[in-house]
């Protein structure tokens, strides 16, 4: 009986104890001996279980790390579970603080909504006259410095451009964020519950103490974690109006800043191109000069003549490339204004669709916009126009290029240009100033070649920005006609016969006389048909076959009729061979 009492002292102790693990035969009379962790294994020394906290479990690791008795196996499991825990125990720290921190937001957030509401409204009550757009900019700096402030005011305003689309991502994230927090919500409630239910349940008898406070220290971590995360959402939703004021004041103000810092970049790039234009006019009236004083002069040397001449020639050409770069300048400016309202109309018609569905009223707006909508055919044309001038400027700027490079030693250039030259003065002084005379037009001509490269720089840098915006409208362009064409596919596309008809009947005929609209038509067919080519195809074949069968169904059918008449019964067989013959004859009388 005394074993018998031995073994159910153990046997309770291993069940409520929570430190040992097993007890041997004998009278219990003090705590038991550090036990191995299975038969066959290291042996595991016996710790007071620490609070949980970030500290105590890396305490543990750091004990568990150093103990060279251990097991390798047990001792790798050992540390999978408490360096799990510590990642937990971190993430509810973080969890904290930014609880900490929206706390602080809630409060610091009307304010600086408040604040940022004054500024917009100063900005717009500022009117154009109390606007200095070029404020803090030198306006009588050489060229070469305004340029490059423009480089540096551009590079202003394309990073206000993506810091606003940054300011819309983070207010639509803002926006939809209750959403996504309550299933989040949903999901750490049932984390805690899973953590909570684990560390109520009865730990699997063969456990360790040492696997028993691991796994104890982890459940307790997730329970941490769990909550820290409910109560960082509790607080995320508590923040969510304010939050949405303070971004939604942010993004308007940067609006505003965009606003002004494109009317700033536009007033500067006209600044820049009219003192560009000056210099090339100045550059223009220089060289003329030059030609005029050359040619009149008698006692010139052919050389310097024909040098004056290029001259003046160069002269002209960059002020016909600054012309050009200016109106392409302007055509890009325009083009990006029709896409934006292209995106804007295209981007309204579609949520109005999603909202409320097609109505007789919207499909009449729809049809009015799809009517004033430009012929895509029209846009291909701009935009070979474009490949066509791009080509030919490209070609003109590897020729300038190529003439600023002979220009990199002008001493040798002008010796060359001398040595083709059949009457040089034979007196050492005279060809000496001739020689000094040649050289300052080579100078004169090796600036205008720099201005006029710079210029062609200029003008390819537009032409190809000014290419990306029409491919990228073009395809909007036609993406949009085909959602309007497929919506307004059974829509009436006119109102019923009224006075307005006559109002409308000589731009209708006018259509039926123009070319192009019938250019256009047979290049929609076409391409329709270019989609559609398997079934299109078939079709014809199946018609034709039909169409050179005519005759030989006519005489089935007359061959039917007179059996008909003959017979006095048939219990409808001729019947049921002659009905599909009428249906074959009428498929091709379009075609007869």
């Amino acid at each position: 009986m005394g074993w018998l009492a031995c073994v159910v002292v153990g046997f309770l102790l291993r069940a409520f104890g929570g430190e040992a693990a097993a007890v041997a035969p004998g009278p219990v009379l003090a705590p038991p001996p550090p036990l191995a962790e299975e038969p066959g294994t290291n042996v595991v020394t016996v710790v007071n279980v620490q609070a949980t906290s970030l500290e105590g479990v890396n305490a543990e690791i750091a004990r568990i790390d150093a103990d060279s008795t251990l097991d390798p196996k047990v001792k790798q499991t050992l540390l999978e579970q408490y360096r799990a825990a510590a990642q937990l125990l971190t993430a509810a720290g973080q969890s904290r603080q930014q609880v900490a921190a929206l706390q602080a937001a809630i409060t610091s957030a009307p304010e600086e909504t408040t604040r940022l509401r004054q500024e917009i409204e100063k900005l717009g009550t500022q009117t154009e006259a109390d606007t200095n757009l070029l404020a803090g900019i030198n306006t009588n700096a050489p060229l070469p410095e305004l340029e490059q402030v423009l480089t540096q005011v551009k590079g202003e305003t394309d990073a206000g451009k993506a810091q606003l689309s940054k300011d819309q991502e983070a207010l639509d994230s803002r926006r939809n964020r209750p959403t996504s927090a309550l299933a989040e919500k949903a999901a750490a409630q049932d984390e805690l519950r899973a953590a909570e239910a684990e560390l109520a349940a009865t730990p699997a008898p063969d456990l360790s103490p040492a696997a028993l406070r691991a796994r104890k220290a982890l459940l307790e971590a997730r329970r941490i974690a769990a909550n820290a995360r409910i109560a960082l959402i509790d607080q995320d939703l508590l923040a969510q109006s304010t939050q949405v004021d303070l971004l939604t004041a942010r993004q308007n103000l940067r609006t505003q800043q965009n606003a002004l810092a494109a009317q700033r970049q536009k007033a500067l790039e006209k600044l820049v191109e009219r003192r560009r234009s000056q210099a090339a006019e100045a550059d223009r009236d220089r060289t003329a000069q030059m030609q005029r004083e050359a040619s009149s002069d008698k006692t010139v040397h052919p050389l310097i003549k024909t040098l004056a001449n290029e001259n003046a020639a160069l002269a002209d050409q960059r002020t016909t490339v600054i012309a050009l770069n200016q109106r392409v300048s302007k055509d890009l400016q325009t083009q990006q204004e029709t896409q934006r309202l292209l995106e804007a109309d295209s981007g309204s018609s579609r949520k109005q669709i999603e909202a409320a569905g097609l109505s007789e009223t919207l499909a009449q707006i729809l049809l009015l916009q799809r009517r004033r909508l430009e012929s895509p055919r029209l846009v291909r044309q701009r935009m070979e126009d474009v490949r066509e001038l791009t080509a030919t400027n490209a070609l003109a700027q590897l020729s300038v290029d190529e003439q600023l490079r002979k220009l990199v030693i002008l001493r040798n250039h002008l010796q060359d240009l001398m040595a083709d030259q059949q009457d040089l003065p034979a007196d050492e002084k005279e060809r000496a100033a001739l020689e000094q005379q040649g050289l300052e037009f080579l100078k004169t001509r090796q600036e205008l070649l720099s201005g006029l490269q710079q210029s062609y720089g200029q003008l390819m840098e537009n032409l190809r920005l000014l290419s990306g915006v029409q491919t990228s409208y073009l395809k909007e362009l036609e993406d949009h006609i085909r959602f309007l064409d497929e919506i307004l596919m059974w829509t009436p596309s006119s109102q019923p016969l009224s006075l307005a008809t006559l109002t409308n009947l000589p731009p209708a005929l006018r259509w039926w006389t123009l070319p192009e609209n019938w250019g256009e038509v047979a290049g929609t067919l076409g391409s329709r048909a270019g989609r559609a080519y398997a079934p299109l195809g078939l079709s014809v074949i199946v018609l034709l076959l039909l169409l050179l069968g005519r005759s030989r169904l006519l005489r089935r059918q007359e061959e039917i009729a007179t059996l008909t008449r003959r017979a006095a019964t048939d219990s409808f067989q001729l019947t049921l061979k002659v009905l599909p013959i009428p249906l074959l004859l009428a498929t091709p009388l379009p075609l007869v």
